[in-house]
């Protein structure tokens, strides 16, 4: 009996020993990691298939957030997933073990510290939900300007660089303004002044500040302390899941160790319950059997007392069939046999267990033994890696330096050469300037004379029509040009920049009478009827292009006994026309984008003897000139009031 019940103790045991083994089908397959950003928070969705049994705990210096799913493994989910949206930097995942002990980690780098995550589980998903912390895009700022700071220096330079001739511009009216004006006298004088101009730009194109040098410089160093911050960390995040991973198989080997002497001595008091009961059955059986064999006997009388047995009713009924009898004795010799035969394959099977456990606690040894001296050979090779990296990194950092250096060197002698060279284009200019000054001054007191001995003649015969003119101004555009136009004579065609408009004049000996119409594509024709223009440099164009201003180009040109002046614009704009006694202006606005001139800068020279606009009370404004969609301007034309 009791070799029956160790072969069903046997039997127990290794039914129990199976059932400790998980086959691989039954590992939690995880087959997407996945972040998904929903504004306040951040959500990371682990995929399986099977509900998880995970467990977590965070680590810092760098912070981050470890999630240890256990019999699961990674199926097609990249090692690396990188994030880089201010909070988290990278998500990694790493396998460890191999079948029951399996176990899929998912490690969760920050770039900011945050509060501890809040984990669910939705059915096979694990949800990983991240608060965002405040001033988390200021970090992703900062995290994303690493890869950008390996970048040259040379593109803040050259936009630093190419800010100068913006500036050069911007402060190019007021001396542009006066070449224009000496344009109309000389046209050397404005070639000069393009030069110089041109000069100014090249050099501040040529020679890069002490500013801009030290911020690259500066720049250079945070790209160097960030790298060496990448590494430190690299090296970290390595050590660290090296650790992370002993500690995982040790755990692993330990609960597997600690669960199988769970089941070991479930499954002793099972079968120790089952021999107890085994036995029980028997010795009730056997006493059965004893109490049918015979009847009890007699309790004996006193001394020499004679005590009579009668036989009891059915005593030959009672006894055992010698037949019966053979015939258990032969099965309990069968069972005996049976149960030793058993007892011997039940041994055999213990010791054929008890070999398979000690070659996987060996081999579970050796494995965590590989694992171990692999990381450690992988963290000496990242360390070389590492250093080799460093010295290359330097070696570059000191050639751009000598190479920063030497252009350095050289720019600052190129700047001082142009330096020179604009100083003397300059005093060339001024002497210029001066000797044109001097002999347009000689010319125009030659003519002022003799326009004056004119303007006596002509007061008479403007005298007698000014009755005439007073009916013309009543009359429309049409009857004022059929009556016909005083005599007058051009006395000055110019251009000046006004507060957020740009002007151009003409002025006449006489009030102008004019016409104002649209002849091409951004070109406005302006006709002074029975104006007289005495002067070579009165047909002279202006070039106006380089002003801040809508104007591109100014033509005069004489047609019969009217003067014709055709303005060129750069694009359409409203624009006004006055007359301000002897004056006609036609003010136009500056284009939207168009910069005002700089603060504190001298105006243009207005032209000599024009009044400024409004100075006396009389000047009318005109109307305002919309372009129409058939190319005539709105106003029409435009007479000047009676005097």
């Amino acid at each position: 009996m009791r070799a029956r019940a160790l072969i069903m103790l046997s039997a127990v045991a290794a039914a129990g020993g199976a059932r400790a083994q998980p086959a691989a089908a039954d590992l939690n397959l995880v087959t997407a990691v996945e972040v998904k950003d929903e504004g306040a928070s951040i959500v990371l969705s682990v995929k399986g298939s099977k509900p998880p049994n995970f467990t977590t705990f965070s680590m810092a210096d760098p912070p981050r957030f470890v999630i240890d799913l256990s019999e699961s493994r990674f199926q097609n989910v990249p090692e690396d997933l990188s994030v880089q949206d201010g909070v988290i930097n990278v998500v990694k995942n790493l396998s460890y073990g191999s079948e029951a002990t399996s176990i899929a980690r998912i490690m969760i780098a920050f770039s900011v510290e945050v509060d501890p995550p809040d984990v669910q589980t939705v059915g096979e998903t694990l949800l990983v939900r991240i608060a965002r912390p405040a001033g988390a895009a200021v970090a992703a700022v900062a995290a994303a300007s690493p890869p950008k700071a390996e970048k040259s220096s040379a593109q803040p330079q050259a936009e630093k660089s190419s800010a100068a001739p913006q500036a050069e511009r911007a402060s190019a009216p007021p001396q542009g303004e006066a070449v224009a004006q000496a344009g109309a006298s000389a046209q050397t004088g404005g070639a000069a002044a393009a030069a110089v101009t041109a000069g100014a730009a090249a050099t501040a194109l040529a020679a890069p500040t002490a500013e801009e040098r030290s911020r690259a410089e500066a720049e250079q160093r945070e790209r160097d302390a960030a790298g060496v911050r990448v590494q430190a960390q690299m090296k970290a995040d390595a050590e660290a899941q090296s650790q992370a991973r002993a500690e995982a198989e040790a755990r692993a080997l330990a609960d597997a160790a600690a669960q199988q002497t769970r089941d070991n001595e479930a499954q002793r008091a099972e079968a120790e319950a089952r021999a107890r009961e085994i036995r029980e059955r028997a010795e009730a059986t056997r006493a059965a059997a004893e109490a049918t064999a015979g009847p009890p006997k007699q309790p004996e009388a006193g001394a020499g007392a004679a005590v009579v047995v009668a036989p009891l009713p059915g005593a030959a009924e009672q006894k055992e069939d010698p037949a019966a009898r053979a015939r258990r004795e032969k099965e309990e010799i069968a069972a005996q046999l049976q149960a030793e035969k058993e007892e011997r394959a039940a041994k055999l099977r213990a010791e054929k267990e008890e070999k398979t456990r000690i070659a996987a606690e060996k081999k579970a040894a050796a494995e965590a033994e590989r694992l171990s001296k692999l990381d450690a050979k992988q963290r000496a090779a990242e360390e070389a890696k590492a250093k080799a990296e460093a010295e290359r990194q330097a070696r570059i950092e000191a050639k751009q330096r000598a190479a920063e250096e030497r252009k350095a060197r050289i720019d600052e002698q190129r700047a001082k050469l142009e330096a020179d060279r604009q100083a003397k284009l300059e005093a060339k200019q001024r002497a210029k300037e001066e000797a044109d000054a001097k002999k347009k001054a000689l010319v125009e007191e030659r003519q002022r004379k003799q326009e004056e001995v004119r303007a006596r003649a002509e007061a008479a015969l403007a005298e007698r029509q000014a009755a005439k003119g007073a009916r013309v101004a009543m009359a429309t555009p049409s009857d004022r040009l059929e009556g016909g136009a005083p005599a007058s004579k051009l006395r000055e065609v110019g251009f000046k920049q006004m507060a957020g408009t740009s002007r151009v004049y003409v002025r006449t000996s006489a009030t102008p009478r004019y016409t104002v119409q649209d002849v091409g594509e951004n070109v406005i024709r302006v006709e002074l009827e029975n104006t007289r223009s005495a002067r070579r440099n009165d047909t002279r164009f202006m070039d106006t292009s380089f002003f801040s201003s809508a104007v591109a180009m100014i033509t005069p040109s004489k047609r019969g006994s009217t003067f014709v002046l055709d303005i060129k614009l750069k694009q359409r704009v409203p624009y006004q026309q006055k007359i301000e006694g002897d004056v006609l202006a036609l003010d136009f606005e500056r284009p939207g984008g168009a910069a005002a001139p700089a603060p504190g800068a001298a105006p243009a020279p207005a032209p000599s003897g024009a009044p400024p606009a409004g100075a006396d009370g009389t000047a009318e404004p005109g109307a305002t000139f919309e372009p129409g969609a058939g190319g005539e301007p709105a106003g029409g034309t435009a007479d000047a009031p009676p005097r």
